[in-house]
This record gives structure tokens, sequence and C-alpha cells, in this order.
């Protein structure tokens, strides 16, 4: 069930966004043989992919996955994130976030907590 949300949510936003397959996986540098195969649910993208993908679509990465209904959680009316987390992201990425809103720094740090959860759900299952 996870596959199919997210080929149907890649799709989805793609139509959203008025894009062809071929459009976008041109933007994104992909084959257009593999942006297919995430739309069919035979693979998922996996890290920056998944995050840019998530910042181009204004969602979160559990929601293009399938793990999450709600698109755009820190789109709430959330408390900014705390100073100490924007500046370890920052330097994490050794100044890229210099052009980035708060909203995508945000995205980041959610994509580490997802990583994060996926590896306690797996270390958990062992």
């Amino acid at each position: 069930e996870k596959k199919i949300k997210m080929m149907n949510r890649l799709r989805e936003l793609r139509k959203e966004k008025k894009l062809s397959l071929r459009e976008l996986s041109t933007k994104f540098d992909i084959t257009f043989m593999s942006l297919s195969r995430y739309e069919r649910g035979e693979r998922e993208p996996k890290g920056t992919l998944l995050l840019e993908l998530s910042i181009f679509f204004d969602v979160s990465p559990n929601y293009l996955l399938g793990l999450s209904d709600e698109r755009n959680p820190q789109k709430k009316e959330e408390p900014l994130l705390p100073q100490n987390e924007i500046n370890d992201i920052q330097f994490a990425l050794y100044g890229e976030t210099k052009d980035m809103t708060a909203d995508e720094i945000a995205d980041i740090i959610d994509y580490v907590k997802f990583i994060k959860s996926k590896k306690k759900k797996e270390n958990d299952s062992d």
C-alpha cells in the first residue's frame, strides 16, 4: 500500500505542477526511466533526490513516500526551530543553506528525523 501511495503522490504532484515525466526528469537530472519507476512504485527516491523532490513539491519526505497523509506538517503554526538546530544544519551543509528559507531548512531537519526514525525501527525489529 505504501508503494501505491508513493507512486500516486509523485504522479499527482507532478501533474499539479503541469510537468511531463520528461520535464521533471530533466529538471532533477535523472533518467526518464528512473522517474517512471518511482511513479510506478518499483523504486523509491533516496537521499538527496528525495529531499530535493520534497522541497520542489513543498511536501514532507514522509508524505512523498506515503508514510504520512499530511502534505507539509511544518506549514502548521508551529514555533520556529530552535536556533541551535538551524545552526547545526547550516554548519553540516557548509554554508549551502545561505539562500534557503526557514521552511526549507525545516524540511532538511524533517528528513534527518525521518532517517533516524527509520533506522530506529530497523534496529528495533532486529
